[in-house]
């Protein structure tokens, strides 16, 4: 049986539904690498799996006839033969020609990317963009790739509606939207649909840390964080470090598994690092007291 979710994966511009904004923004650095004067260094495409970051490196791809060197690190094997790509240089000789390289799970990879970035037109693929080197965050031109809405996923399901000639009625329609997180769901759970199944909710993926952050600053985060102290260091410093975060972080302590949080060592490094070693946060340190016990 042939798949929706495959069968209707973007092949161009048209058939790629969300993230305009970014599609946009791509569209433009590619033209201006194809001029032969690029606007950035890069993209860094980050944001949560099944976002449609891969998806659109391959409809741009097919869209715009330039070279693409696509490298994956999605596993140890793939991971290794990266690195090594990495390390010997190889893309050294292409320089800032009408090419591109694209590193996607670029996570997993430990080899210092200073290179690729410098020496070529990059696109870079990451879940959470702050397990990247703090240069790749800042060279690289970054954009944010979200879960479709409501309207885009009706308009996907609706498009692939129309290509198969099926119709659903309005309920179903809503269940499809309001379960289906991503756009591989909606195509799925609209197939379940029109074989008389009852629509799945799909299985929760964890958020990255700069989504994460967003919905605490929001007021909308739901639960515990899966915010690791480290990640939340990287993230105070490229923010500024600026002591009005203390009371960010007063919220996100408060969201977060308290087995991370009880060393006075980290507390320590945490108000270093936001520059809040004179600043009187009452619910901050009281939380803290609860933690006297920590030897130096």
């Amino acid at each position: 049986m042939n798949m929706w979710h495959e069968k209707y994966r973007p092949n161009s511009l048209d058939t790629y539904f969300g993230n305009q904004d970014i599609v946009r923004i791509s569209v433009n650095w590619i033209n201006s690498v194809l001029k032969g004067n690029p606007i950035s260094k890069g993209l860094l495409y980050h944001g949560s799996p099944g976002t449609g970051k891969t998806a659109l490196v391959f409809v741009l791809k097919e869209v715009f006839d330039i070279p693409m060197i696509y490298k994956n690190a999605s596993d140890e094997s793939k991971k290794r033969d990266v690195q090594k790509y990495i390390s010997a240089g190889a893309m050294k000789p292409l320089g800032k020609k009408k090419s591109i390289v694209v590193l996607d799970e670029a996570e997993s990879i430990r080899t210092d990317l200073s290179d690729v970035i410098e020496f070529t037109n990059s696109i870079i693929i990451t879940n959470d963009k702050y397990q990247m080197n703090k240069n790749v965050r800042t060279s690289l031109t970054n954009l944010d790739f979200k879960f479709p809405n409501k309207k885009e996923k009706q308009d996907y399901m609706e498009y692939i509606l129309s290509k198969e000639e099926k119709t659903l009625d309005f309920e179903q329609k809503k269940k499809i939207i309001n379960v289906s997180k991503s756009f591989r769901a909606v195509a799925k759970n609209t197939q379940l649909a029109s074989m008389g199944v009852e629509p799945t909710k799909e299985a929760r993926t964890d958020l990255g840390l700069y989504e994460e952050i967003n919905q605490l600053f929001e007021g909308t985060r739901k639960g515990y964080s899966n915010i690791k102290p480290d990640d939340l260091l990287k993230w105070c410093f490229d923010n500024g470090g600026s002591p009005g975060l203390i009371v960010v972080l007063d919220r996100i302590l408060g969201k977060t598994p308290r087995n991370d949080y009880r060393s006075w060592k980290y507390v320590y490094d945490l108000i270093q690092f936001t520059g809040a070693s004179n600043a009187q946060y009452p619910q901050f340190f009281k939380f803290l007291s609860k933690y006297r016990s920590y030897k130096k």
